[in-house]
């Protein structure tokens, strides 16, 4: 994350996470410390909770709580300074959510659009990466004397046409081109060679569907973020001659 948004009192800072805003505000209330906010997040409530959960972990709340109503000793001043902070945070969350307006303009409409990420959006934009990443060269080739090269669909489809007929005519030899690199083989191991092409492009195909898949079965955005869509291709051929 890159903060690079800082107001003049340095109470809100905003960063930026796989290219979505993040907030940080500072404490106040006699601390410096800056607590952030989720990614993506700019509202009263979400600043109120992180105030709170500076001083007093959910844990912390809870027992506080629980000891209020079964009578603990002590409960009673326990809880009146969680709740004490509570109405701080509160107070303080007003004047940070008045002063990230006139800021930065927080509560517009253009702000509010650009900060709205959903699942559906993480989503498209994996799915778009994985599509990306199925495209590049990083799954899309093979090694010709240690020089990466591909053949798309068609080129492969044409070249198995052409080898078929070389064997129906009876010549034994085909001479292909792998790229701009003329390569004169027995027509039994040019079928057997493309084959071993057309296989690897199928694996790939079928892992980068599991990908897909997979992504379509996951429901929050950290699980989505998180996914590797890089692993599970099978190993590129290596061709030498």
């Amino acid at each position: 994350m890159n903060e690079n948004l800082v107001n003049e009192s340095q109470d809100i800072t905003i960063g930026y996470d796989c290219g979505r805003f993040v907030v940080s505000v500072k404490v106040g209330m006699g601390s410096e410390d800056m607590v952030t906010l989720p990614v993506a997040v700019w509202d009263y409530d979400a600043i109120v909770d992180a105030l709170v959960r500076h001083k007093y972990s959910a844990a912390d709340v809870e027992a506080i709580v629980q000891n209020k109503l079964n009578g603990e000793i002590d409960a009673d001043e326990e809880y009146a300074e969680l709740t004490a902070w509570r109405d701080k945070s509160k107070a303080r969350a007003a004047h940070l959510m008045n002063l990230g307006e006139k800021s930065y303009d927080l509560v517009s409409e253009e702000w509010q659009e650009r900060c709205r990420v959903t699942v559906d959006k993480v989503r498209k934009e994996k799915l778009a990466a994985i599509i990306a990443y199925d495209g590049s060269e990083n799954v899309n080739g093979f090694l010709l004397n240690g020089v990466s090269r591909w053949l798309d669909k068609s080129t492969r489809m044409g070249l198995r046409q052409n080898i078929a007929d070389k064997l129906a005519l009876g010549e034994s030899n085909i001479t292909m081109w792998l790229g701009d690199i003329p390569i004169t083989m027995p027509c039994q191991q040019a079928d057997a060679l493309m084959c071993s092409i057309e296989n690897y492009a199928y694996e790939c195909f079928n892992v980068t569907a599991s990908h897909k898949a997979a992504i379509a079965r996951l429901d929050t955005i950290d699980e989505i973020e998180a996914y590797d869509y890089t692993a599970g291709y099978p190993d590129k051929i290596n061709i030498k001659v």
